[in-house]
């Protein structure tokens, strides 16, 4: 299986690919980064090779953070294809694929269905001037929409060696995305040396005894 990654925007490269190798690790997934390139044409899918990332600033970004990635964890699909390297199970094996379309964001979203995805990672976007109400339209399109997991990041992804720490609120004992969220910590956790994964019951304050009905609920 897949864990896949739309890359619009050199930030997203720096954000977006360690998050995605840390995530496809724990699930020994392989990982597909898709970029955009805009064209009047038909839409289309086109392998995205290392020799391009001159002619464009972003694929550059993409792979100056490749580069950046232990290569004791990752390989590249393409080194395997050419033979210089040879299919290891403990390693992400990573693809870079192009997408062209006139509008590649919602063509990406059309085109999920179709690829053998497990999960796809996305950027968290805030309501600030400067973002795109367009790339918010197809962000929340996609999560609505997709036959898969789909996951929101924020911020740099933790260091392999240093723990990871993740909290899985919840607020019902037959909340189905919590329990999704603590199998999807559990895996990040036991990527990393020393993780841990915390349940939070949030219930209202609403008598004196609602810390030990929480407390109960997560004992069940």
């Amino acid at each position: 299986m897949t864990v896949a990654i739309f890359v619009a925007s050199e930030s997203d490269a720096a954000s977006l690919i360690p998050w995605g190798v840390h995530f496809a690790s724990a699930d020994h997934a392989d990982l597909l980064i898709v970029c955009p390139r805009k064209s009047k044409g038909k839409r289309g899918w086109d392998v995205l090779e290392a020799s391009e990332k001159d002619d464009n600033a972003l694929f550059r970004a993409v792979f100056d953070v490749l580069d950046q990635q232990d290569p004791g964890r990752v390989v590249m699909k393409s080194a395997i294809n050419e033979g210089k390297e040879s299919t290891d199970l403990d390693r992400v094996a990573i693809e870079t694929r192009e997408l062209i379309a006139k509008s590649p964001a919602d063509a990406f979203v059309d085109e999920i269905e179709g690829l053998d995805v497990r999960m796809v990672l996305l950027p968290a976007l805030e309501f600030l001037k400067g973002v795109n109400q367009r790339d918010m339209r197809w962000h929340q399109k996609l999560f609505m929409t997709a036959p898969c997991q789909v996951a929101i990041v924020k911020g740099s992804a933790p260091n392999r060696n240093a723990p990871i720490r993740v909290l899985v609120a919840s607020q019902d004992e037959a909340d189905s995305d919590a329990t999704l969220s603590l199998e999807r910590g559990c895996q990040l956790a036991q990527g990393s040396a020393g993780g841990t994964v915390t349940l939070l019951y949030v219930r209202p304050d609403d008598d004196l005894v609602a810390r030990h009905v929480a407390e109960k609920h997560l004992l069940q």
